[in-house]
């Protein structure tokens, strides 16, 4: 090998040494920060949280504080937490399930749960896991589906 081809070489190796140690630098400055390890992270907060009256304001942009931890990104959503209050309450009485879901709803026992499929709001047999809208009986999440659908579909950017 003479000279010309021994420094073309060297040249070349070079060449790929620093392109491979460009890219990695430029990927470390494409890649996004994922994930955070608490609320206080976000520093500032913007949204909308609802009154002791069920009414929902909105919080302009104001520092992370222990009073904004009830604010929600849209106002759908705590338009939804007033909804789903409401639903926690009328499952619980006695004219659905009689109890808290925590009481009597286990892993492994079989539920039925008002969920949304592509036809839409719909309810299933299920065993094994949790959902909010779960009842003891498919007649109970039946007649509760019928008498409480708006107050569902208010609820649902939460579900």
């Amino acid at each position: 090998m003479n000279k010309i081809d021994e420094l073309k070489e060297q040249f070349s190796k070079e060449i790929k040494e620093l392109e491979e140690k460009h890219l990695k630098e430029l990927s470390k400055l494409q890649e996004p920060t994922i994930g955070i390890k608490d609320w206080d992270s976000l520093k500032e907060i913007e949204g909308y949280y609802v009154s002791d009256y069920s009414s929902t304001f909105h919080l302009e942009l104001d520092p992370v504080a222990k009073k904004h931890q009830n604010v929600f990104k849209t106002e759908k959503e705590a338009k939804a937490s007033v909804a789903m209050a409401q639903l926690s309450q009328l499952m619980a009485s006695e004219y659905y399930n009689g109890e808290p879901r925590e009481v009597w709803c286990k892993y492994d026992r079989m539920k039925w749960l008002i969920d949304l499929s592509k036809n839409g709001l719909m309810v299933f047999e299920y065993i094994g896991g949790y959902s909010f809208l779960t009842f003891k009986t498919e007649k109970i999440a039946e007649v509760f589906l019928k008498n409480h659908k708006d107050l569902i579909e208010k609820a649902k950017p939460l579900l």
